[in-house]
């Protein structure tokens, strides 16, 4: 899997619904949502990490108002990627622990207010089909990079990733989304995906948001990473 061949995959979803409603009644600087592209995060050549970081999707940037593109782990880390370069330097810093570690949004559209996934794509079938269709491809891509333990941040990629499925009384299930299967894990202290065959064990660490107003306070932030730690001395 390379950035380029994924690049091929997003366009095709981006040429199946430019001429759909998505693209049509939300206006946001002049420009409609498919018009702005998509961009990813993506590392060629990192697999099995020690961390994969799991968002929802990129921001829009008046500054760059159209792109189509993938790209690496930021050099400079700014803004968003702070957080993660803090883990892995509070890591090596209080236990010794080098670790290696990538992120990927769950969605690759581009836009700042999250709200507008929820009221307005997930509203329309053809909405939710666009949503769906990224989400198969992030599924290739966390089976691709196999991470060891994964860190959500994010109450919504909680959802889309299948946490808070549940069967009703008539049997159905709802809430499958991405349809991963999770359990708690005593012996670890956090969930770990299970019933799939690459990442079946891969402890998932659900936390509040890693930056922003209503990111984690400074000892919530030092006991994740102590918890991470300690999962990943126990995680070939």
């Amino acid at each position: 899997m390379t950035s380029d061949e994924l690049i091929v995959k997003y366009q095709k979803i981006w040429d199946k619904y430019i001429s759909s409603y998505i693209n049509e009644p939300t206006k946001v600087e002049d420009t409609y949502l498919l018009d702005r592209g998509f961009e990813f995060q993506f590392d060629d050549d990192i697999t099995h990490p020690d961390v994969l970081f799991i968002g929802i999707n990129p921001s829009y940037r008046a500054d760059r108002p159209v792109v189509h593109r993938s790209y690496g782990k930021p050099k400079d880390l700014p803004g968003y990627f702070r957080p993660f370069h803090k883990i892995e330097q509070d890591l090596k810093g209080s236990y010794k622990r080098e670790i290696t570690w990538t992120h990927l949004d769950l969605l690759v559209m581009r836009e700042t207010q999250q709200s507008y996934i929820d009221n307005y794509l997930l509203k329309e079938k053809e909405g939710l089909e666009f949503v769906v269709e990224q989400l198969d491809i992030a599924k290739e891509i966390i089976e691709h990079i196999k991470p060891k333990l994964i860190v959500v941040s994010n109450t919504l990629v909680r959802e889309l990733l299948g946490r808070n499925k549940k069967e009703l009384p008539d049997g159905r299930v709802v809430g499958e989304w991405m349809n991963y299967d999770f359990e708690f894990d005593n012996s670890i202290g956090t969930d770990k995906l299970i019933s799939t065959d690459d990442l079946n064990g891969t402890p998932v660490f659900f936390t509040s948001m890693l930056s922003g107003q209503r990111a984690l306070d400074r000892g919530t932030f030092q006991r994740l990473v102590w918890h991470m730690n300690s999962v990943l001395a126990k995680t070939k």
